[in-house]
């Protein structure tokens, strides 16, 4: 008898169970029904902002003055800010686009003082 996972309660057959395509078709829907709720715009982002108390996932963008708990000693010219949580307990955090074309990642879990640093990442050509 299948069961369904936690998270977007997609269905998952059983050992020895035949696949419908049918039921891969529901699931690939419901992914794509939860990505795009989730990551949608949610507007700019400045200095009166504080990024440890983002807690709607989705797309943001900072414009020149960076929010609280931005990675240090960085200038801004523009970037986009990302956060996505996979699950209740884990939050992903990105900055795209820093002065000097740096990208930023941290991932949050549990209570702040928990929280990994910022990760710098340069974009060097391969």
């Amino acid at each position: 008898m299948s069961t369904s996972t936690s998270h977007y309660n997609l269905t998952k057959p059983a050992n020895g169970e035949n696949y419908s395509l049918d039921v891969w078709n529901g699931n690939m829907d419901k992914i794509d029904a939860g990505i795009w709720a989730g990551l949608r715009y949610r507007g700019t982002l400045s200095s009166s902002n504080d990024l440890n108390n983002i807690t709607t996932d989705g797309l943001y963008y900072i414009q020149s003055t960076a929010p609280s708990n931005s990675p240090s000693g960085q200038t801004v010219i523009w970037s986009i800010f990302l956060q996505f949580s996979p699950s209740s307990t884990m939050v992903h955090q990105f900055i795209f686009r820093p002065a000097g074309g740096k990208f930023f990642m941290r991932e949050r879990s549990g209570p702040q003082s928990a929280w990994l640093d910022w990760m710098m990442f340069t974009g060097t050509t391969v």
